[in-house]
């Protein structure tokens, strides 16, 4: 390879990683400081209220598009699965793999009773 100009990967891996190495373990044997006591707690609030505002916008889009989405578990794999590729058929062989529908059970921890 032309940017190897003749070496190899374990001169490579004696030029950068090996030092990069002895960095890191010496970072970890001396300890790193964190202001967990002032500054973590702080960020962590931010970042809870960041993921509901982001859970929050997307379940205003998903409801721009199906209203029904609103109610949908925004961490769960299975329902943005199906949110976002159903329905879906096999174009090897024409077999479903995700129908157009299908219903989900979850907790009312809401108390929301259909009209």
């Amino acid at each position: 390879m032309p940017w190897a100009q003749g070496k190899t990967m374990y001169d490579f891996y004696m030029e950068y990683w090996r030092p990069f190495g002895v960095l890191l373990t010496d970072m970890e044997r001396a300890g790193v400081y964190t202001r967990a006591r002032d500054y973590l707690p702080q960020i962590e609030k931010q970042a809870y209220a960041d993921r509901e505002a982001a859970t929050l916008q997307f379940r205003d889009w998903a409801y721009s598009i199906q209203p029904e989405a609103f109610w949908m578990n925004s961490s769960s794999d299975v329902q943005k699965q199906q949110f976002f590729f159903a329905p879906f058929n096999d174009p090897r062989d024409g077999t479903e793999r995700l129908p157009a529908e299908r219903t989900f059970t979850c907790e009312n921890d809401i108390g929301y009773i259909e009209p």
